[in-house]
């Protein structure tokens, strides 16, 4: 599908679609990732943003060659230290001047030459949805087939703010296309530099905030699940750590700040209500302290006492039940 542009300045400037191409540590896959960009048939205006976040490895030695007969739209960032996912993938979020916005990680791929065609041609005329994932095939770092049991995304339909409170996205970050909610580089204060805590799960909740998400049943795009040896998320964090947890803690209560101070709805201020409580709650029950006082100050706070409190009771026997059935 052609996008038809209004012939003014802004829109000449402007393009519709931005890549935000990042890359770190990714020597082995960064130009498989780079060939599947150029095997995109975009049939619309855009402009590629690459940020090398000062990898230990050839990653930017491989991206400063292929610079040299890259397109004009093709814009790249080489950093003079390393910033982290968190600041690196802001960064050029806060730069991107397209409608749309994608994220490509170095060592992911599309696999679909009409992925982003598709993908834009539906929220062009579907005002109503913010976003557009599909599914992917998972690998690892070989690229052999591994199980898609990892990816804790919706499969198909519509995705809406109440799908994230049962731990689910949209979908993998080379599958999410959305509108570019993030010129406003404000959105980023709720992250308070928590570096810990992946970046795709703030931004599947910024954009359910803004309209629905349109899932599409088709692997787009190939995602790399690599858990020994590499500079991946599910490489280096432990998730059942002291630190992460403490890391989600600081994360809910930032997306339930970000509800309350946007005017995000009913529906997203309690979503981030109630699991900002229960991270609370585990942290305030395994700290230590377990200041009463500190626990009902806290609790005074809740807009919605009543639905958050009953939603947490029935997580709690969910969990007690889960936990006996996986005993015996």
């Amino acid at each position: 599908m052609q996008i038809m542009e209004k012939k003014n300045e802004k829109k000449e400037t402007e393009p519709v679609l931005t890549i935000i191409f990042v890359v770190y540590n990714h020597e082995k896959y960064v130009l498989k990732a780079l060939k599947s960009i150029e095997e995109q048939r975009i049939e619309c205006t855009y402009e590629v943003i690459v940020g090398e976040d000062h990898s230990m490895d050839r990653s930017g030695e491989i991206l400063r060659r292929y610079q040299n007969n890259a397109p004009k739209n093709w814009h790249f960032l080489y950093r003079d230290h390393n910033l982290g996912m968190l600041r690196n993938i802001s960064d050029l979020l806060y730069r991107a001047r397209g409608k749309y916005v994608i994220v490509l990680e170095g060592d992911d791929y599309w696999i679909y030459p009409d992925k982003l065609n598709s993908q834009i041609a539906f929220l062009e005329e579907h005002a109503e949805y913010s976003g557009c994932a599909h599914g992917v095939r998972v690998i690892d770092a070989d690229g052999n087939d591994r199980p898609a049991g990892y990816i804790h995304g919706k499969r198909s339909g519509t995705y809406g703010v109440r799908d994230y409170l049962h731990e689910l996205l949209p979908g993998q970050t080379a599958s999410f296309l959305y509108r570019n909610y993030f010129r406003e580089g404000r959105l980023f204060q709720y992250l308070n530099n928590n570096a810990l805590y992946p970046m795709d799960r703030f931004i599947a909740f910024v954009i359910a905030s803004k309209g629905k998400i349109r899932c599409i049943d088709q692997e787009w795009s190939a995602y790399r699940y690599i858990t020994d040896g590499g500079s991946s998320f599910s490489a280096t964090v432990d998730c059942n750590s002291d630190e992460y947890a403490k890391s989600a803690l600081q994360y809910h209560r930032s997306i339930y700040a970000y509800a309350i101070t946007e005017n995000c709805g009913k529906d997203c201020i309690k979503v981030s209500e109630k699991l900002y409580y229960r991270s609370f709650l585990r942290d305030w029950a395994t700290g230590g302290g377990r200041n009463l006082r500190v626990l009902f100050c806290e609790l005074k706070k809740m807009k919605y006492p009543v639905t958050t409190l009953l939603w947490m009771v029935g997580e709690f026997f969910r969990l007690i039940i889960y936990e006996r059935n996986r005993r015996f």
